[in-house]
């Protein structure tokens, strides 16, 4: 998408919420349909359960719902989104699963919809064994391909520091991938 094509799906996301928040059923409805796929994408991955990733979209949806009046600049409304439903996504895999059973369902998830399946050591291992926020950065920046910014924006931290735990995190899989297939 060029820039001039994503600045227009800027504005026109802006516009959809500024009437959202002013009553208008439909700009919310398109909303939904606009952002229904990338938040099931992303709980899916995050989850790896089908039937989770639907739970938390919903529940996703429901507290847009409820905090709707609160966002103050429309043009953060992505940011802000997926903020919650990151949330949503952590607090199902607190409430649902002991770390062993995350670990081995991330990893199934991630040989399913990412890479061909690996031996023991592969990327695909090594990146279930990654703490939440690591898979959250290498998720919304690789998967949901957003920008530093908006990582930024939904993880409450500095650009400086998304950028270095970026860099961090693909240094820690490096060397655990090398080292596994030496």
């Amino acid at each position: 998408m060029g820039t001039m094509e994503r600045q227009t799906a800027t504005i026109y996301h802006e516009l959809l919420v500024l009437q959202a928040q002013a009553g208008d059923r439909q700009s919310f409805e398109t909303l939904v349909s606009l952002w229904q796929k990338p938040f099931y994408s992303y709980a899916l991955k995050f989850c790896g359960s089908d039937s989770a990733a639907w739970d938390i979209q919903q529940e996703t949806w429901l507290a847009v719902v409820r905090k709707f009046a609160t966002l103050s600049h429309p043009a953060n409304f992505k940011s802000w989104a997926f903020a919650i439903l990151i949330r949503k996504c952590t607090d199902h895999l607190r409430q649902n699963y002991s770390e062993a059973s995350l670990r081995r369902k991330y990893a199934e998830h991630l040989n399913q919809f990412n890479a061909p399946s690996g031996p023991v050591g592969s990327p695909q291992e090594e990146l279930s064994k990654l703490d939440p926020d690591q898979r959250t950065l290498l998720l919304l920046r690789f998967n949901q391909e957003m920008s530093i910014s908006e990582i930024a924006r939904i993880m409450q931290i500095p650009e400086g520091t998304v950028k270095s735990r970026l860099h961090r995190t693909i240094a820690e899989l490096k060397i655990k991938i090398a080292g596994e297939t030496q």
